[in-house]
């Protein structure tokens, strides 16, 4: 493979895994400004331009401000996950950034993987940093959703009213709930074989299938309402005008 074809590809991989983006922006064109304030930590002007690029790339935005808003949200939510997983003790050992670092940068030279970095305007030490920083949100996800589990109960008489509005909808029927639907989506396998005439399909084959489903349901929403506490004891300050970084 050409190094042109090469770099390339490892782009793709560094916006992929790590949902990154580096907009190069010349010191004398944009003042670095702080946007917002989260629980003493501060989100500046360069940071929210770059999150904004990333969400514009992967989404179709014609409202500038949304974009923007919707940017800010996402990055006051990262902060606020961060300094959750350090109250929380959770840690990424130095040994375990190296081995993803090891993973991304796969069978490249030193030499392509530093021209990577340099193409992205980004340091070696900057792209372990955020390595480090997506372990310590999966890990803290990871930990909370762990803890969920003695708190989720699935009852049969649950199981057995979303097989009957799943057959239902089998049958036709278009007033389904949305959650009908994706379950549908997700073990479209699992309901091959039905009869198409009756669209029947035996409780007993899809229990365990529909449990799961319901199980990671009230894990979602716990899981949100978690957050919604962790936004509502924070302290966020949103600077207007902005003030200039130092």
């Amino acid at each position: 493979m050409r190094k042109g074809k090469m770099l390339k590809l490892l782009t793709l991989i560094f916006f992929f895994l790590l949902n990154i983006t580096i907009v190069p922006v010349e010191p004398a064109q944009l003042i670095d400004r702080i946007i917002a304030v989260v629980n003493g930590e501060i989100i500046t002007q360069r940071q929210l331009v770059r999150e904004m690029s990333l969400i514009r790339r992967d989404w179709e935005f014609q409202d500038e401000k949304k974009l923007r808003d919707i940017a800010l949200e996402r990055m006051i939510n990262e902060y606020i996950l961060l300094q959750e997983a350090k109250r929380e003790k959770i840690t990424v050992s130095s040994q375990e950034v190296e081995k993803v670092l090891s993973d991304i940068k796969g069978d490249l030279s030193d030499e392509v993987f530093q021209e990577m970095l340099e193409k992205e305007d980004l340091s070696l030490e900057e792209f372990k940093e955020r390595i480090k920083r997506r372990l310590l949100r999966e890990r803290l996800i990871a930990q909370k959703l762990r803890e969920m589990d003695d708190k989720v109960k699935i009852e049969k008489e649950e199981i057995r009213d979303f097989y009957l509005k799943l057959k239902r909808y089998l049958k036709g029927d278009e007033k389904a709930q949305e959650e009908i639907k994706r379950f549908c989506r997700i073990y479209r396998e699992n309901l091959k074989g039905t009869d198409e005439n009756e669209g029947e399909v035996s409780l007993e084959r899809i229990q365990d299938k529909i449990e799961s489903f319901l199980r990671r349901r009230k894990k979602e929403k716990l899981l949100q309402s978690w957050m919604e506490k962790l936004r509502s004891q924070a302290e966020i300050e949103i600077k207007t005008g902005g003030e200039e970084s130092g």
